[in-house]
């Protein structure tokens, strides 16, 4: 009961801490741009069709994600995925059915030895405790890459790791049931809470 009370509060509070579910209030073009036109949009990818009866498997709200996360790694061109975590069962399916184009890695030590442009993480609880030691913060700060935490007001470990890797991240998107940190020297400093 009590975690539950705690989870509720801190939904509310991300409910009134979001005020850029449209882009306003948003100065990065970068942000503004992956906001507008890609984490909001409502384009189809083929993939999506083959997949529809699969999605009826999964939770609405995981199908919705997945979808957003694919649109977000295609708009950036990242070749390098890092599905290590069993719990984003509907982003792999969708990256398994599309696999021609992406560099699956199920080792975290892959990390420090690529050198692609852009590389996504997906971490769950022991992936985002690993990425907090030095060695990976170095390797993660000399290259661009984004984090995907799933759900992590709903685990204290996971919220404590997520907030610390958020101040070693340039910027942070948070959608409450993802949070999103890049770690890319181009991009301007900002921590963002959006609606989705």
């Amino acid at each position: 009961m009590k975690d539950f009370l705690k989870y509720q509060l801190l939904r509310l509070k991300y409910f009134f801490r979001i005020r850029k579910s449209r882009g306003f209030g948003i100065h990065s073009p970068f942000v503004f741009h992956l906001v507008t036109h890609v984490i909001k949009s409502k384009c189809l990818f083929y993939v999506f069709d083959l997949l529809e009866d699969e999605f009826k498997k999964y939770d609405l709200r995981d199908v919705k994600y997945a979808k957003i996360m694919y649109r977000i790694v295609t708009e950036l061109n990242i070749r390098s995925v890092f599905c290590i975590s069993p719990e984003f069962k509907c982003d792999n399916l969708i990256f398994e059915k599309d696999v021609c184009k992406y560099d699956f890695h199920t080792n975290l030590e892959d990390i420090k030895h690529d050198t692609d442009d852009y590389k996504i993480i997906y971490a769950d609880e022991t992936v985002v405790e690993e990425l907090m030691d030095k060695a990976y913060i170095k390797a993660l700060k000399t290259g661009k890459t984004i984090i995907v935490v799933r759900e992590m007001y709903r685990n204290d470990k996971i919220l404590n790791a997520y907030r610390v890797l958020k101040e070693e991240s340039n910027m942070s998107i948070d959608m409450f049931y993802r949070g999103l940190l890049f770690f890319d020297e181009k991009l301007q400093n900002g921590a963002y809470s959006i609606k989705v």
